[in-house]
């Protein structure tokens, strides 16, 4: 009778955290019908947008097949969403082509499908506000709201446009903690995310080295008709930034933080013990990113990696130790790679994207050949905004299209000072206590954990540092908030589990 063991009792070292608990999830996943219903769903969408049926026709039948989906089954329809918000950059270009900024139904689509989502999870109880970052977020969409009222941005639109662009797709925080258990949240990342980046960049190379399709090439007379960064298109685009890859994104911003999340998720998932079958598309990744001769998302990729490799180590003392060397590496690794590149004799075609590149990435200093400098004193600009102003300007002030309305765009090139200029001096203090929280909670779960799921929420979070809320780039912004919810999740499980494991008066002995 004494020798029965008490249920639910583990070794005191695995209540301390030093063995991997189990995290299991309390309900399922899809099933092949819904997966079914999904996919018929995307094709009818997609076979509507080829018609060429009118922007609004659509968006309703869009709306319709996903908002059909997310009641059959919530994790097909996010799967779709996520997908439709990577590839709502060429959707837009097919189907409503030439449309007045803030006049496209379809940039509608994906906010009403994740609000659908969480009125979903709310009615079935799914997600909570007790947990410490949960609770961050809600006060942040509550300074928010009354932000959107704010006379100073200007009419009521302005406001309304910091509700859809900002306030609106932190719901994916609500999703990612209602749905986002360990093994969807790695089929969203390495059966979803990853998959599209290399898809994304095998079209940047195509761009590049072939030549943009008719449709892009449209597209692109219409967005630079006022602009003179370009001169020509075709495979005599070189010389302009015109001749830059972006994909089927929106922007060649977008383009490249998405390769940098799929460059990082592969790396973080071999550092943390598993290596996946795409990390043979690392290297056209790169490539594809580097021609879009973007600096930032290279350096802050390669800062991750560094990090991450960091991370590995149990010690502060390791940490210190790996951080040194693959820092060393990476930059020694980098310049003579960019200096070998730079004296390369390329096609006419790539000459100026090339030379851009290395240039700008080998004289950072250098306010002629580098942009770096000028990123940083916008974005202080921005917090001494907040000390002059420490009652906000209005959340709609932050959004790409405000000036679409009559406000006054006031981007200052990274969400927290974006923040601070738009919510005043709490509103950015809630900001930035939300980023500590956030990776707080990253670093805590990948210490308990040690799983490659762990370090790769951790990666994804980290490459898009202070890209939270740039509005414009819809499919990151989903999946780093989608990301904080599930971290949300999974951390609380793991410490729920764990509390379970310990038996009364453990803590006592």
């Amino acid at each position: 009778m004494g020798l029965a063991p008490r249920r639910g009792f583990v070794a005191p070292e695995a209540a301390r955290g030093f063995a991997t608990p189990q995290v299991l999830d309390d309900d399922g996943e899809w099933s092949v019908g819904a997966v079914a219903l999904g996919l018929f769903g995307g094709l009818l969408a997609a076979f509507v947008c080829w018609s060429g049926a009118s922007p609004w026709v659509t968006s309703i039948v869009v709306i319709g097949a996903l908002a059909a989906c997310a009641v059959v089954n919530a994790r097909s329809c996010i799967l779709l969403t996520l997908t439709l918000l990577a590839l709502q950059g060429d959707v837009r270009r097919l189907v409503s082509l030439g449309a007045p900024p803030g006049s496209d139904p379809v940039v509608l689509i994906c906010p009403i499908i994740v609000l659908l989502l969480t009125a979903l999870a709310l009615a079935q109880n799914r997600l909570t506000r007790s947990t410490p970052l949960s609770k961050l977020v809600f006060i942040l969409l509550a300074i928010m709201a009354v932000q959107a009222l704010n006379p100073l941005q200007g009419g009521i639109m302005v406001g309304l446009t910091g509700v859809v662009c900002v306030m609106i797709p932190m719901c994916w925080f609500w999703v990612g903690q209602s749905w986002g258990s360990s093994r969807f949240a790695e089929t969203v990342l390495f059966g979803v995310v990853v998959p599209l980046a290399v898809a994304a960049a095998l079209f940047g190379l195509w761009q590049v080295f072939v030549g943009k399709p008719d449709y892009q090439l449209a597209w692109m007379r219409v967005w630079y008709e006022t602009r003179s960064a370009i001169y020509s298109l075709g495979k005599d685009q070189g010389g302009s930034d015109a001749a830059r890859p972006f994909g089927f994104f929106t922007s060649v911003s977008a383009f490249t933080k998405f390769l940098s999340v799929g460059i990082v998720l592969l790396v973080a998932s071999a550092i943390g013990g598993r290596i996946r079958l795409l990390v043979v598309a690392l290297p056209a990744i790169a490539l594809s990113l580097f021609l879009a001769s973007a600096r930032g998302p290279i350096v802050v990729s390669c800062g991750v990696i560094v990090l991450l490799w960091a991370m590995r180590s149990r010690s502060r003392s390791g940490w210190i130790t790996r951080a040194v060397f693959a820092s060393v590496v990476i930059i020694a690794g980098l310049g003579w790679t960019l200096s070998e590149v730079n004296d390369m004799e390329v096609s006419p075609n790539l000459e100026y994207l090339v030379k851009h590149q290395t240039e700008g990435l080998l004289n950072p200093l250098d306010a002629q050949k580098s942009t770096a400098t000028g990123h940083v004193q916008v974005a202080l600009v921005g917090i001494g905004a907040a000390i002059r102003n420490p009652l906000g300007q209005g959340l709609g002030l932050a959004t790409h299209v405000a000036g679409v309305f009559g406000g006054e765009a006031v981007g200052t090139e990274i969400d927290l000072s974006n923040m601070f200029v738009a919510l005043g001096l709490a509103g950015g203090i809630v900001y930035a206590l939300l980023y500590w929280r956030v990776f707080k909670t990253a670093i805590a779960y990948w210490r308990r954990t040690r799983t490659p799921l762990a370090l790769s929420i951790a990666a994804l979070l980290l490459v898009l540092v202070f890209n939270w809320l740039n509005t414009g780039e819809y499919s990151t912004i989903a999946l780093a908030w989608f990301c904080m919810g599930a971290l949300d999740r999974l951390w609380t499980r793991t410490v729920q589990t764990d509390a379970s494991l310990v038996p009364a008066g453990a803590v006592n002995a």
